[in-house]
């Protein structure tokens, strides 16, 4: 911004922020979806991961740490495969999307519980 090459950060590239604007995170790594169920079955995910991260931070939970160049390995993999049977982990080991999808599930589980309008992606 100070170079003027950007008229303001919201043109940075990022995956996911705290709002500027508004008391809220914003997600950008999945913001596009064909199907509106699809759309909301992200938003639920991102919701759970959200109030899990929050009860986590204020019960004194550790945060699980992962290198940003395992994260960015697994962006290009879903990227590159799409509809795929792996997933990268967060140790950026390749495993079946069960395994991957199975353990988020049950992390994010209760506090998809505790939103009705969530109960359909219970683990």
């Amino acid at each position: 911004m100070e170079c003027g090459l950007i008229p303001d950060r919201g043109q940075l590239y990022w995956q996911a922020r705290l709002s500027e604007r508004y008391p809220t995170i914003e997600v950008r790594c999945c913001d596009v979806q064909l199907e509106a169920d699809d759309a909301v079955m992200l938003a639920g995910v991102i919701r759970g991961l959200g109030v899990t991260a929050i009860a986590e931070e204020k019960a004194g939970v550790a945060a699980t740490q992962c290198r940003p160049e395992i994260l960015q390995a697994a962006m290009w993999h879903a990227a590159r495969h799409v509809i795929s049977p792996t997933l990268m982990e967060s140790k950026g080991q390749p495993r079946s999307n069960g395994d991957v999808l199975r353990p988020l599930l049950q992390h994010i589980g209760p506090a998809l519980e505790e939103r009705p309008a969530y109960r359909g992606l219970r683990p």
